[in-house]
Parts: C-alpha cells; sequence; structure tokens
C-alpha cells in the first residue's frame, strides 16, 4: 500500500510482480484530509500507536484514523487496509455537503492514473469545499439568533439570518453602550451567515450585539468568561 502524493492517489497491491492482481486505488475528487495506511495483523506493537486493528476497529480508533493527515502513507510486506478521508467540514444548521472519491482497479500505476484522470474530468458532481459549509436556504426573515456556544470563554459563533440583501452593521457593545468591535458594516446578500467573534482584550462580563439594516434592528446579549 502507498500514497502518490503528485496524483492524490491511495493504491494498494499484492506487492508481487508474478502474482498477475491488478492494483486497486483509490482518488478523491476534492481535498484529501487524511492518508493512514496500516497493518491488519500487527506483530508487536500497533503500526499507528492510536489504531490497532488485532482487536477489531472501534469507534474511537475510527475518528483517529480520519484526522492522521499523512504521518503514515505506506506499508509493505502485510496484510493491510487503509482509510481516506475528505475534510474538514463544519456543516451548519440544515446544511448539506459532498464528498466524492473514485475506486478503480488496473494492471499498473499508469493505468489507474488514466482513469481517475478521466473520472475527475468528467466531474459527475461537485464536492464540497473544505470549511464551512452552510445552507442554500434562503430564510425567511432577517434575524439575529442567539451566539454558540454562551457563555464562552474564547471564540463565540453568531448566526445572522438576512431574508433579502441588505447593508448591515453588527457591532459588539459592552453594558457602558461603548463599542467593542465591529464584525460587519457592509452590504450583505440575503443568507444564512455563521459569524465569529474573538474577544480581544476584554474583562469577563455581559456584551451587546447589535444588528442594524434598513428592515430591522434587533439586539441580543451574550457573555464573556475569561
Amino acid at each position: 500500500i502507498a500514497y502518490s502524493e503528485q496524483d492524490s492517489i491511495l493504491y494498494i497491491s499484492s506487492g508481487s510482480e508474478t502474482a498477475g492482481d491488478p492494483i486497486i486505488a483509490v482518488a478523491h475528487l476534492g481535498a484529501i484530509s487524511s492518508i493512514l495506511a496500516l497493518n491488519n495483523f500487527p506483530s508487536t506493537t500497533p503500526t499507528d500507536p492510536a489504531i490497532d486493528l488485532s482487536d477489531g476497529f472501534d469507534d474511537t480508533e475510527k475518528k483517529a484514523a480520519l484526522k492522521t493527515g499523512e504521518s503514515q502513507t505506506s506499508i509493505s510486506g502485510a496484510d493491510v487496509s487503509a482509510v481516506t478521508a475528505s475534510g474538514p467540514y463544519t456543516l451548519n444548521p440544515e446544511a448539506t455537503l459532498a464528498a466524492g472519491f473514485v475506486y478503480v482497479f488496473g494492471n499498473d500505476l499508469n493505468e489507474l492514473r488514466s482513469q481517475i484522470q478521466s473520472a475527475r474530468q468528467q466531474t459527475p458532481f461537485n464536492v464540497s469545499k473544505t470549511g464551512v459549509v452552510i445552507s442554500n436556504r434562503i430564510p425567511e426573515e432577517t434575524d439575529l439568533l442567539q451566539n454558540a456556544p454562551n457563555p464562552f470563554s474564547d471564540e463565540t459563533i453568531i448566526r445572522l439570518d438576512l431574508s433579502e440583501d441588505a447593508e448591515v452593521k453588527l457591532v459588539v457593545y459592552d453594558v457602558l453602550g461603548r463599542e467593542v468591535d465591529v464584525l460587519r458594516d457592509e452590504y450583505m446578500e440575503a443568507n444564512e451567515y455563521f459569524i465569529p467573534f474573538n474577544p480581544n482584550n476584554v474583562s469577563s462580563g455581559v456584551y451587546f450585539v447589535r444588528l442594524i439594516t434598513d428592515q430591522k434592528t434587533e439586539t441580543i446579549s451574550i457573555t464573556y468568561i475569561r
């Protein structure tokens, strides 16, 4: 089992030139976040410290495999398994994403590359970009929703629904009415937005986030704990 970084292809073969078995490969249509080669029957210690397949493949090990990156992309002379992953993604409410991969086999790596290149050029569907995935739904009304988490000690996310395009001003104030941060002051299209707020050099306490548009003015309170 090995990984061709040039083509983003993970391929598995018998390892014997005389075996006559085809090479199997997996290639993602989008970004790859993890490639992991695993020894199914490690003789002493697990191939990866967090994963030992000799006693099964539990949920904790599956999660670790999806986050391994490219720390271990090849194994030879063993019965093997492979894990590949796309991402990372953050799904917001009512959002959907599409992740795609190509599964092929052939007699050599060049044949695999040709098949995979052809499949990628066909683009049977559009895969989601990594990062935050939002819903395509246009909100029925403009609304400023409560942040999450709340209370928060680091970053919090404020959800803003816009039912139509508008000039938007989104400002954070302290309890004395002093401006702490301007999160948005621009023209924005109708959509759902998830806006981060990172408090800098402010004390613990209650703060107010105010939304101002031509349609409405709305305020929510948020609680910061250092």
